[in-house]
């Protein structure tokens, strides 16, 4: 009949505890990957109005500002949907870590790209309304446009920060730059009074 030895039955509760660990931290990736997902409806929501409220009223007030806020917004969108496949993804509990790592790698570099666009498409559209269209327009011409702006003043760094928070728990660099991306909108809206 085998004993163990008394090395083999006082290690048995540490590889216990290591199993119950790792448990717990699957539990806990698990619900940070809920919440991730959680976030990017709220964001491709919020997106979707914002967005379509501020290509209208800036098609309909000629405001370039608000139009170049619709636009950024449609460049959100695009980043918060590409999150969006990436969690998916994981959440479905189908796909091995290195296809969830291959994934997040591609997410990343799809939102980095976006950073990119948003950053070329501020640029072009300030060069065309200062030099080209000659006109300058901000949000204190149009009641909806305020209302836009202190929604997204207000709500997006609240979103930005609980994004961040499951970022750095999923360790994900995809949700991380859509991080950028929110506090990029809800920053835009603190210049804006500022540009008269």
């Amino acid at each position: 009949m085998f004993k163990p030895s008394r090395s083999s039955t006082a290690t048995r509760p540490l590889v216990q505890h290591k199993a119950k660990a790792q448990m717990e931290s699957v539990g806990s990736r698990a619900d940070a990957v809920r919440l991730a997902l959680l976030l990017t409806y709220i964001t491709l929501g919020w997106m979707t109005i914002e967005g379509a409220a501020s290509l209208l009223l800036g098609w309909a007030s000629r405001s370039l500002l608000l139009e170049a806020f619709g636009i950024d917004s449609v460049i959100e969108l695009f980043s918060a949907a590409v999150l969006l496949w990436r969690l998916r993804i994981e959440a479905s509990g189908t796909a091995t870590s290195e296809h969830v790592n291959v994934v997040e790698h591609r997410a990343a570099r799809l939102v980095g790209y976006s950073l990119y666009a948003l950053v070329v498409y501020v640029v072009l559209n300030s060069g065309y309304g200062l030099f080209i269209a000659k006109r300058i327009t901000d949000t204190h011409e149009s009641v909806w446009g305020i209302l836009i702006g202190a929604v997204a003043k207000v709500g997006m760094p609240i979103l930005a920060g609980y994004k961040l928070k499951v970022a750095a728990r999923l360790d994900s660099r995809a949700l991380r730059a859509d991080v950028v991306e929110s506090i990029t909108c809800g920053g835009g809206w603190t210049v804006s009074p500022l540009s008269r």
